[in-house]
């Protein structure tokens, strides 16, 4: 991605550098402002295309009925700068469960697949409906880790701070 380059052109003159320091007090005023959507913008960016690829990557089992449960568990702290979801069972989504989750979430660190050592033998659980099911887990569905990694390294932090910085920079002038 391109990185632009903000300039201003102002004669070396008393009204040029008054013309300047007065951009600069703009400019100055408004960072707490420029923070504070972009903070606003690039959680709703990563809530989003988190969102995206929970809908893209779950519900397709034979028996698992999407509740949308997931995609409306969002905590927006904009003191914080945080954005959590509180979905009881939304760990087990991005990082997997069981043997079949074992290894299949691009950074896992210590979390632990197997904590009650089911095995290849897995275990049984009811579901809502009380029917009866079987499992040796689930592959993680990495949904906050993709939609984060989208943030940093496909350019959408750069994009929102240019964009912020633009609107910014046009209402100085």
């Amino acid at each position: 991605m391109a990185k632009n380059k903000y300039m201003m052109k102002v004669s070396l003159s008393v009204n040029g550098v008054n013309k300047l320091l007065k951009f600069s007090k703009v400019l100055q005023k408004d960072m707490p402002t420029l923070e504070k959507r972009f903070v606003e913008k690039s959680l709703a960016f990563i809530q989003e295309r988190a969102n995206e690829y929970i809908k893209a990557t779950t519900g397709n089992s034979d028996w698992y009925v999407l509740t949308h449960q997931l995609e409306n568990s969002w905590v927006v702290d904009l003191t914080k700068k945080t954005l959590r979801n509180i979905c009881p069972y939304s760990a087990f989504v991005e990082y997997g469960t069981g043997v079949v989750g074992a290894g299949t979430h691009p950074e896992s660190g210590d979390y632990q697949y197997d904590e009650n050592g089911h095995g290849d033998s897995g275990w049984f659980f009811f579901d809502n409906e009380g029917t009866l099911h079987w499992t040796r887990g689930m592959e993680a569905h990495a949904y906050l880790y993709n939609a984060v990694s989208d943030y940093y390294y496909k350019g959408e932090a750069e994009r929102i701070l240019d964009e912020l910085i633009n609107e910014m920079l046009r209402k100085a002038v």
